[in-house]
């Protein structure tokens, strides 16, 4: 009797993991990506929305290791760097402006402010895009500096997005843990 106790408890964990929505990067960080679409590349973990009115997407990458000889090893060394409002957003832009596929995009960012994510320090910016083509996009963002790492989660959305995909914007980024 005891076995079949020990076998009914095993299989009720195993569904129970199945039925969960977390989506763990071992070690660094920890989501529910209920609604969500995950997926790995190269740069970072990307996840799609799969309940949105329109495209969103999250994408949330790590730099490389931040050298020994580096003169900003950690958030409050970056905040004190970045000590104005015009830095804040030149640095952002050149962030925003490097991850993009080509030089014929238009960076604005329109603010920047400090937050917290998971209980960290961060950056929070919003940058308004413009494609080569003329349609228009946003990226809300953090930056932060975890693991000896500069860490980046970009929300991107267009302007059609609803109230149901910031609902879901907001639920994914409540859950997000770092590790």
């Amino acid at each position: 009797m005891r076995d079949i106790l020990h076998i009914f408890v095993f299989l009720i964990t195993i569904f129970l993991s199945f039925c969960s929505y977390a989506f763990t990067k071992a070690g660094y960080y920890e989501i529910d990506s209920k609604n969500w679409v995950a997926n790995a590349t190269p740069v970072g973990d990307v996840f799609v929305c799969s309940t949105c009115d329109g495209l969103t997407q999250i994408q949330i990458s790590y730099g490389v290791e931040i050298s020994k000889n580096s003169p900003v090893k950690t958030f409050d060394g970056l905040a004190k760097t970045l000590n104005t409002e015009a830095t804040k957003k030149k640095y952002v832009k050149e962030i925003v402006e490097d991850t993009l596929p080509t030089k014929d995009f238009r960076v604005e960012i329109e603010r920047v402010e400090e937050t917290k994510i998971s209980g960290f320090r961060a950056i929070q910016y919003l940058a308004h895009i413009t494609f080569p083509q003329g349609q228009q996009g946003s990226e809300n963002g953090i930056i932060t500096i975890h693991k000896n790492r500069i860490l980046r989660i970009s929300i991107n959305y267009f302007p059609n997005a609803s109230e149901k995909d910031f609902k879901n914007i907001s639920q994914f980024l409540s859950s997000f843990k770092l590790k």
